[in-house]
C-alpha cells in the first residue's frame, strides 16, 4: 500500500461544471433501480448537491454515477464536483471501494427507527429518505397483517419437500437484511427448520 504524500492531496480540487462535460465510468458496475433513482432525486429537490461528485482524468465520474444520471433527469445544467488525480486500476478500485464500503455498514435499528418517527411529519420518508412504509413499518414492530397469517403445518416427515423450498431474489438489496431478519423470527417462534444460504 503506497501512502499519498501532500502534494498529491493538495492537487484535488472543488469545482463548479457544467454537467455536459461529465462522462460514465465505464468500469462502474453497479446498477440502480427505479425506486433509487427516485429516491436520489427527491433528496437532491430537498436538500440540493450536498456532496461532490468524484471525478477523474477525461472528466469520468468514479463516483456518482447515479447522481449524475439523476442530476441530468432533473435538468441540472451545473454541479460540484472533486477533481482527483487517479487513473488506471487505481481510479477503478476506487471507485469500487466506494460502494462497497457503503454496502458493509449498517444502521442501529432501534434508533433508526426512533429517528425516522420523529421526521416523519416533515419529510416524505419513502420518497426523500428512501425507507419505503413497511420498512418504517418492520423497523418500528407494527408488522400489520402477520397475526391473521395462517402458518403452514410442518410436514410429518421433517424434510422439505420441494413446495417448501423457495428462493428469493432481491431487486433492491436494502430489503434484504430486515426481510430475513424477519423470516429467522418467524423461524425460531415456530420452531420451522429454516436454513439461509
Amino acid at each position: 500500500m503506497t501512502k499519498k504524500n501532500s502534494d498529491e492531496t493538495e492537487s484535488k480540487r472543488f469545482e463548479v461544471v457544467p454537467i455536459s462535460i461529465l462522462h460514465h465510468d465505464p468500469a462502474n458496475l453497479r446498477t440502480h433501480s427505479t425506486r433509487n433513482l427516485e429516491a436520489i432525486k427527491a433528496s437532491l429537490a430537498r436538500f440540493g448537491q450536498q456532496d461532490p461528485l468524484i471525478v477523474g482524468k477525461g472528466n469520468i465520474v468514479l463516483a456518482g454515477n447515479a447522481r449524475l444520471d439523476a442530476m441530468r433527469d432533473m435538468g441540472l445544467e451545473e454541479v460540484s464536483i472533486l477533481r482527483t488525480d487517479l487513473e488506471g486500476a487505481d481510479a477503478v478500485a476506487f471507485a469500487i471501494a466506494h460502494n462497497r464500503t457503503a454496502e458493509l455498514a449498517s444502521w442501529d435499528t432501534e434508533e433508526l427507527a426512533a429517528i425516522l418517527e420523529g421526521l416523519s411529519s416533515d419529510f416524505d420518508i419513502d420518497a426523500e429518505l428512501g425507507f419505503s412504509e413497511g420498512e418504517l413499518d418492520y423497523l418500528l414492530g407494527r408488522q400489520d397483517g402477520w397475526d391473521d397469517y395462517e402458518l403452514p403445518e410442518p410436514n410429518p416427515d421433517g424434510e422439505a419437500s420441494a413446495s417448501e423450498s423457495i428462493r428469493i431474489t432481491f431487486d433492491d438489496v436494502s430489503l434484504r437484511r430486515p426481510i430475513m431478519v424477519a423470516i429467522e423470527q418467524l423461524a425460531e417462534e415456530n420452531g420451522w427448520g429454516v436454513k439461509i444460504q
